[in-house]
C-alpha cells in the first residue's frame, strides 16, 4: 500500500481546512470542484497515492488561505483612546504624515496610536494641522513627544489646512492622512515600496475599508461630468477586482502617498477647490498632467470612519462645497473629460484601470503558476510580467479557482488582476460571456486544462484564443513508454494525441517553446497558426563571473512530480555516478527538487544530497559553487527549463539529446552524450580540465542573450500582437 504518512505542517493544514470548512461552508464547494477531483485521481493513477494526497493537502491550503480579518474586532481592538507617550523620535524622516484636524480628538488619538503601532521600521515624522480646534487638540504637542503640531489661527478649512501643514514637513513624502482612519499592518510600507519602485509613479493611495468591513473605495473613477466615483463601494474588500495594484483616476485624499517636490511644484492643492472637495481628484490629474501615475495599492487597507468631520450628505455645511467644486473641476478639466472619460456606466471592465487604450490579455492555467517551482510555471510568469512592462492588460485565471497566499500577492503586486474564489469558480462564464468584447488574447495553457475553457470562450467571446502546449504531451508519455516499457503511458500518449490534435485545430494560433515540437506539429496544423516564443526570459543576459577550477560539486535541479527527472536520477545514480566517482573520489552531487521518492532518497549519502524546495539566492549560491550541471532525461518533450537556467548561470552542461532538444542552434554550445560512459566521460573531463570547463560555461551567455533576453521576447510579442 502507498505510504500517505503526513507531516505535522499538513497535520496543521488540515485542521486549519476542516475549522474554515465549519464557519464557511461554501469553501467544500470549492474544494470539491470536478477539476480537483479528476486531478487526485489523474496524479494518484501515474505518481501514486502519497503525491495525490500531498498535492489536495497543498491544494487546501491555498483555499484556507483566502481568509480577511474581523474589521470589526480590528476596530474595537484599536479604538484606543489613551494619549500614546511619544512618537518615535526622527531627525531624517522618509515620510511625513500630516494629519490635517478639526476637533474630533479621540479619533486623532486613535489615529496616532495605530500609526506607531503599525509603521513598521519606516522612518517618519507625524505633523498635526490644527485647524483651531477648540477640543483638546489644541494641547497636542504636550502630550505627546516628538509631535508635530501647527496651530491655525483661524479655521482654514481642509485644503488650506493641508497645503500649510505640508510646508512644515522634511521628509521626502508627504503622506495626507485623515484623522478619522485606523491604519493596519503594513499600510505604510505597502504605499512607500510601490512609490520606491518605479520613478514613473506620482500618487499611491490606499484602499479605504468601512468599519463594518464592507468596500469603501478600491481607487476612484471620474466620470466626463466631473463627479467621482468610489469603485467597490459596499463590497467585499477581499474580492479579486479590488487587489490588484493598478492605474486610476484618482484616490480619495483621506490616504494620499506624493513625493515632496512633487507636490511643491504643483504649489500644494489648487486652492480654487477651498475649503474643500475635488482637490485630491485634481491633484491627481495635476500630477498625470506632469507625466506621472496615480496608483492604487491594495496591501495598504485601513479603516475609515467617513463623514466624522464634515458629515455624510451634501445638506451640510462643509459637504454642499461638493457641487460647486465639481462644476469648477468640470470646467478645468473639460478636454481631458471630455476625451477620455466618456464610458457607460456599467461598463466597469476599463474605467478601474485606465485600460480604454490597452491590449487585454487573459491567461489560463491549471493553477496559479508557483514559478520557482518547475519550468511550465516559469513560462507563464514571464509571459505575463513581459506584457505588464509593455503597458498590457492582463488577467490571470487558474482552473482550480484557488487562492495561493504566497504568489497571488506576487502576480496582483505586479499589476495582475488573479481571478479565484468562489464567485469565479461558480460565474466565469458569464464572466467570459459579459467581457467577451474586452479581451482581445486569451491564452491557455496544458491540454486537460485547454480541454476544459477553449471551446466555451471560442464560442462566446472575440479574443483571439492560443492554445499554448506547454510541451506535446502524448510524445513525452510515448517516449516513457519507449523507455519503461509500460503499457500504461503507450495507452495515456494515444489519448493524448487524440485531445491535443483537437485543441491544436481549433486554437486561432498554438504555442511552443520547441522548434523541434513545431516541426511535430506542422504535421497536424497548418505552419502558419504555430508560433515559437522562449521558454523563460532574462533581464541580464551577461556571463556570470565563476571559478572554473578546484570544484568537484555537480548539481541537478528538477521536480520529482515530473516522471522524466525521477527516471533521470536513477539512471545517474544507478550507472553514471559511480564512473564518476571511480575517477573523482571526491565528487558530490547536490539534487534540488521538491517531492523526491522514497526510492531515490535511500540512494542519499555524503557524497549524494537531496534539497527540496530551495529559494532563489539559495539555488544561486549551488550554481555558484558546482563545477557541473548534468541533465541526464531519458525522455520528455518541449524544452528544459532547467537547461537554460544553468546556461544563464554560466555553468558547464552535461546533457541527453533529450534536454537540449528545442532549442535552435544549441549543438554548437552543447553535445550531448546518450551512454552512461559517454555522459560520465565528459563530467570527469570539465572536473579535470579548468581551461574546457572555463570555455564551454563562457560561451553560453551569447546564446541566451540571442534567443532568451527580455529585449527578445518584447520583439516577438510586439510582433505578434501589435502592442
Amino acid at each position: 500500500m502507498a505510504d500517505v504518512r503526513l507531516e505535522k505542517n499538513q497535520m496543521g493544514i488540515i485542521l486549519t481546512v476542516s475549522k474554515n470548512i465549519i464557519q464557511h461552508p461554501s469553501t467544500l464547494y470549492q474544494i470539491l470542484n470536478s477539476y480537483n477531483i479528476r486531478t487526485f485521481f489523474r496524479v494518484w493513477r501515474w505518481d501514486g497515492l502519497s503525491v495525490a494526497v500531498t498535492n489536495t493537502i497543498r491544494m487546501m491550503s491555498n483555499y484556507s488561505g483566502n481568509t480577511t480579518q474581523n474589521d470589526l474586532d480590528f476596530v474595537k481592538s484599536n479604538m484606543d483612546h489613551n494619549c500614546p507617550e511619544s512618537v518615535p523620535e526622527c531627525h531624517v524622516p522618509l515620510v511625513s504624515i500630516i494629519l490635517p484636524v478639526y476637533n474630533q480628538y479621540s479619533y486623532t488619538i486613535a489615529c496616532i496610536n495605530s500609526i506607531i503601532k503599525y509603521r513598521g521600521d519606516i522612518n517618519i515624522e507625524i505633523i498635526v494641522g490644527d485647524d483651531n480646534s477648540s477640543d483638546d487638540t489644541k494641547d497636542l504637542e504636550n502630550r505627546i513627544r516628538n509631535l508635530k503640531v501647527v496651530h491655525n489661527k483661524t479655521n482654514l478649512g481642509f485644503l488650506l489646512n493641508c497645503n500649510n501643514a505640508a510646508k512644515f514637513a522634511k521628509g521626502k513624502y508627504l503622506l495626507f492622512l485623515n484623522n478619522d482612519t485606523l491604519v493596519k499592518e503594513n499600510w505604510l510600507s505597502a504605499l512607500v515600496e510601490l512609490a520606491e519602485s518605479d520613478s514613473s509613479i506620482g500618487l499611491v493611495g490606499s484602499k479605504f475599508i468601512y468599519p463594518d468591513g464592507s468596500l469603501q473605495e478600491a481607487g476612484g473613477i471620474i466620470r466626463s461630468d466631473g463627479s467621482a466615483w468610489n469603485y467597490g463601494r459596499g463590497s467585499n474588500p477581499s474580492l479579486p477586482e479590488f487587489n490588484y495594484v493598478k492605474d486610476v483616476d484618482y484616490i480619495t485624499g483621506a490616504s494620499i502617498l506624493v513625493p515632496r517636490l512633487i507636490f511643491e511644484k504643483l504649489g500644494g492643492f489648487d486652492e480654487r477647490f477651498k475649503p474643500a472637495y475635488c482637490e485630491d481628484s485634481d491633484l491627481a490629474f495635476s500630477i498625470r498632467k506632469l507625466g506621472y501615475r496615480t496608483v492604487f495599492q491594495p496591501r495598504s487597507e485601513l479603516i475609515h470612519f467617513e463623514g466624522i468631520s464634515n458629515g455624510k450628505t451634501v445638506k451640510s455645511e462643509m459637504k454642499s462645497y461638493q457641487i460647486s467644486n465639481v462644476m469648477k473641476f468640470r470646467e478645468k478639466w473639460a478636454s481631458e473629460l471630455d476625451n477620455f472619460h466618456k464610458f457607460s456606466e456599467t461598463d466597469l471592465f476599463h474605467a478601474r484601470d485606465r485600460s480604454f487604450n490597452k491590449k487585454t490579455f487573459l491567461f489560463i492555467d491549471s493553477a496559479v503558476p508557483r514559478f520557482d517551482d518547475n519550468a511550465g510555471n516559469r513560462t507563464v510568469y514571464d509571459y505575463m510580467r513581459t506584457l505588464v512592462s509593455m503597458g498590457c492588460n492582463v488577467k490571470f485565471m487558474p482552473e482550480n479557482f484557488c487562492y495561493d497566499p504566497q504568489y497571488v500577492p506576487i502576480y496582483e503586486s505586479m499589476g495582475i488582476e488573479v481571478l479565484y474564489g468562489h464567485k469565479y469558480a461558480n460565474e466565469w462564464r458569464s464572466w467570459i460571456k459579459n467581457n467577451s468584447s474586452n479581451i482581445d488574447y486569451v491564452m491557455v495553457f496544458r491540454p486537460d486544462c485547454a480541454k476544459f475553457f477553449m471551446k466555451y470562450i471560442k464560442d462566446n467571446s472575440s479574443a483571439t484564443v492560443l492554445y499554448n502546449v506547454a510541451d506535446l504531451h502524448y510524445v513525452r508519455l510515448r517516449r516513457e513508454y519507449d523507455v519503461t516499457g509500460n503499457r500504461a503511458y503507450l495507452q495515456e500518449s494515444l489519448r493524448y494525441q487524440k485531445i491535443e490534435s483537437k485543441l491544436l485545430n481549433s486554437a486561432d494560433r498554438c504555442v511552443t517553446v520547441s522548434s523541434d515540437e513545431a516541426k511535430i506539429m506542422s504535421g497536424i496544423v497548418d505552419a502558419s497558426k504555430i508560433r515559437i516564443y522562449p521558454i523563460f526570459c532574462y533581464d541580464d543576459c551577461n556571463a556570470v563571473n565563476r571559478s572554473y577550477g578546484g570544484q568537484h560539486d555537480l548539481i541537478f535541479v528538477g521536480s520529482f512530480n515530473h516522471p522524466p527527472n525521477r527516471d533521470a536520477m536513477h539512471w545517474f545514480l544507478d550507472g553514471i555516478f559511480p564512473l564518476i566517482k571511480k575517477e573523482v573520489p571526491d565528487a558530490r552531487i547536490n539534487i534540488i527538487g521538491s517531492n523526491a521518492t522514497d526510492s531515490l532518497i535511500k540512494l542519499s549519502s555524503e557524497s549524494v544530497i537531496f534539497h527540496n524546495h530551495v529559494s532563489d539566492d539559495e539555488l544561486n549560491q549551488l550554481y555558484s559553487t558546482s563545477s557541473v550541471c548534468v541533465i541526464p532525461l531519458r525522455f520528455g518533450a518541449g524544452v528544459k527549463g532547467k537547461t537554460l537556467e544553468a546556461m544563464h548561470n554560466s555553468i558547464p552542461i552535461v546533457s541527453t539529446s533529450i534536454g537540449i532538444e528545442g532549442m535552435q542552434g544549441i549543438d554548437k554550445y552543447i553535445s550531448p552524450k546518450e551512454t552512461a560512459e559517454e555522459f560520465a566521460a565528459e563530467v570527469i573531463r570539465i572536473l579535470s580540465d579548468c581551461e574546457y570547463a572555463k570555455a564551454l560555461g563562457g560561451s553560453y551567455s551569447r546564446y541566451v542573450s540571442e534567443n532568451y533576453s527580455r529585449r527578445r521576447m518584447i520583439e516577438l510579442f510586439a510582433q505578434e500582437f501589435g502592442i
